[in-house]
């Protein structure tokens, strides 16, 4: 969360985890600032709560400090294998729910671990998606041995190594 101003003295840019615990901003009483929620590479702003509650889901959240207030800001995390709505830690996990023919979008990281393929449909492994899974930004691997012995596999920008 950063403020805009951003001014050295007053402004407020706080990554996560804050060193102390929380982020803190002073600024006179009238001042007009903005609370601005910054997505970063494993999250996504999920809303404001506290005293910014009203701003909702919007990451740039309008402040006019007339008394002490308490902003909270929730990130929800994006995991890196997505399978139809649902975000999963790793492939296996998502591979366990899957049922019929199905793709499952990586993100461009490194996945530790192989993993047996056992059912008899189609699955395809996309891989190179940047963290929102909005476009495609590079390779995924998989370091470990993918052995199929059910159905088959299609890969897309995928290294299994």
């Amino acid at each position: 969360v950063k403020s805009v101003p951003n001014d050295p003295v007053n402004g407020l840019n706080c990554n996560y985890p804050p060193q102390s615990g929380k982020c803190s901003l002073s600024q006179p009483v009238g001042a007009t600032f903005t609370l601005n929620a910054v997505n970063a590479t494993t999250s996504i702003f999920g809303g404001w709560g506290g005293a910014c509650i009203g701003c909702g889901s919007n990451p740039n959240c309008l402040i006019s400090t007339d008394l002490n207030l308490v902003c909270s800001a929730t990130f929800n995390q994006i995991l890196p294998v997505r399978l139809g709505n649902t975000d999963y830690l790793t492939i296996l996990d998502a591979y366990v729910t899957v049922a019929i023919d199905s793709v499952m979008k990586i993100q461009a990281t490194a996945f530790t671990g192989g993993f047996t393929l056992d059912k008899n449909i189609q699955l395809t492994l996309d891989g190179g998606y940047n963290a929102d899974y909005s476009a495609k930004s590079g390779t995924s691997t998989i370091a470990g041995t993918v052995t199929i012995q059910k159905g088959s596999l299609i890969v897309d920008r995928l290294i299994i190594r």
